[in-house]
């Protein structure tokens, strides 16, 4: 059915509210629990192995040859700044605090929060296409970091750290250093970009281990019928789905199929108003190329349709109760 479209949902109580939806629209819908699994690849151990593999990563002439452009080169360049900050600062903590110290009071710790969080939505509001630019993850977190993010957010990710390994513990007056620990030795995990690249001896040198994280996750599917082409308009969906966890390429995908085969649609019940009763064979001939115009637009459309996609259309349209008649005197419904 060509008519028949699907919705991604990250959890079942998502997909149920656009169920509820369609529903009182008339619209039949079947509810499947997919499957998926997806790895990363990480290295683990202390913070200046990683900083030392990184280095001799974005210095080995294979992964420069390609310049900036080298997705490679890119995540690792990222990822050492990013260390290094986390490595300077917690060598400041461990120089100037004793067990038992605040090293950053709450007001102080919610502040460098509040900052990180006002100015990168700043950033989205001054651009809002920012991420669908970048052609990946690490020129999206390249992209996204300003002079603030980039001194703060290292802070953050070392307290975390220090926090999950015993070494500070927060309390209401703020962050308290536990115990000291040489900050060469700061536990660590950063994402391994190419893994096969790292040579196990040089991982031993440095204290490192690859550490591969399986994961396994459901999401749900809808399958919606036809009737949604006939029941709802687009923007009577994207409304119903504002503020549920949807697939962003399959809500894309639903939005822009409703819009097309909505000319389709057009196009069909155009040519059958135009002569009353139709033939398949004549009314596939008709949609090889059929120019519209669509309304309180100054556009015209030509919608070129291949003879199975008319045929399915025609099926799908009678089920959905648009047209009637046999293939010889396909006509509107009445």
């Amino acid at each position: 059915m060509v008519l028949e479209e699907s919705l991604l949902f990250a959890n079942e109580e998502d997909a149920d509210a656009f169920i509820r939806f369609l529903r009182e629209k008339r619209c039949r819908v079947q509810k499947i629990t997919d499957s998926y699994i997806f790895n990363e690849t990480l290295l683990s151990g202390p913070i200046k192995g990683i900083i030392r593999i990184f280095e001799g990563s974005n210095t080995d002439p294979r992964k420069l040859h390609e310049g900036n452009g080298n997705p490679f080169n890119v995540h690792n360049t990222a990822a050492l700044s990013n260390l290094n900050a986390i490595h300077s600062f917690i060598s400041k903590v461990m120089d100037k605090f004793n067990p038992g110290d605040i090293i950053l009071t709450t007001e102080e710790y919610e502040k460098m929060k509040a900052d990180i969080a006002a100015d990168f939505a700043a950033k989205i509001q001054a651009d809002p296409e920012w991420d669908k630019r970048a052609a990946s993850l690490a020129e999206k977190l390249i992209s996204m970091t300003g002079p603030l993010f980039a001194e703060k957010m290292p802070i953050i990710d070392c307290l975390t750290t220090m926090e999950d390994e015993g070494l500070v513990k927060t309390e209401p007056e703020g962050i308290r250093l536990a115990k000291k620990i040489n900050p060469d030795d700061l536990p660590m995990e950063r994402r391994a970009s190419d893994p096969d690249e790292f040579d196990p001896e040089t991982l031993k040198k440095f204290g490192l281990v690859l550490h591969t994280r399986i994961y396994y996750e459901t999401e749900t599917r809808l399958v919606i019928d036809p009737m949604i082409h006939a029941a709802c308009t687009p923007d009577e969906v994207e409304e119903a789905l504002d503020n549920l966890e949807i697939d962003e390429t399959s809500l894309d995908d639903l939005l822009n199929n409703l819009v097309d085969k909505g000319v389709a649609i057009k196009a069909i019940m155009d040519v059958i108003s135009r002569v009353g009763k139709i033939s398949l064979p004549d009314l596939i001939l008709e949609m090889d190329a059929v120019s519209l115009k669509l309304k309180d637009a100054e556009q015209r459309i030509t919608a070129h349709a291949s003879q199975k996609f008319v045929e399915s259309m025609v099926s799908d349209l009678r089920k959905i109760g648009m047209i009637e008649g046999n293939d010889q005197k396909i006509r509107a419904m009445r």
